[in-house]
């Protein structure tokens, strides 16, 4: 992509997407960043307007984040939302919890990484 401006729009949206994908509502915003020492404002501010645009666009808040220097430009998201009615099967449903081991859900770890759900554990709160 060679237009800042279009990076930085494309970046958000397809973050946000992923919300949007599940039939939620995109809440809250991180954003993690870096870019090359010889980047200047002129480069990089037209990214995190258009990504600013995209988010204030969603109605999500842009909580923060962090930026870095690096040799390669990484700009990305974790988008936080809420889905509410969502439809569970009868069958992934015991003693009143969603069991993920019966449904196997495809998770997407980022670009074209992928994961299924296949344990599930429990950990003991500090107030346990």
């Amino acid at each position: 992509m060679d237009d800042p401006y279009q990076f930085g729009a494309i970046a958000a949206a397809n973050a946000l997407s992923d919300i949007y994908a599940c039939g939620g509502e995109p809440k809250v915003v991180l954003n993690l960043a870096g870019f090359p020492e010889d980047w200047d404002e002129g480069t990089i501010l037209p990214i995190v307007d258009a990504a600013v645009a995209k988010v204030v666009e969603s109605g999500a808040i842009w909580a923060g984040g962090h930026t870095v220097r690096s040799k390669e430009p990484l700009f990305g998201f974790a988008v936080f939302g809420e889905v509410v009615g969502v439809h569970m099967r009868d069958d992934c449903v015991v003693d009143g919890r969603f069991d993920v081991t019966r449904f196997q859900p495809l998770s997407r770890l980022g670009y074209r990484d992928y994961t299924v759900v296949r344990d599930v554990f429990e950990l003991k709160r500090p107030d346990d």
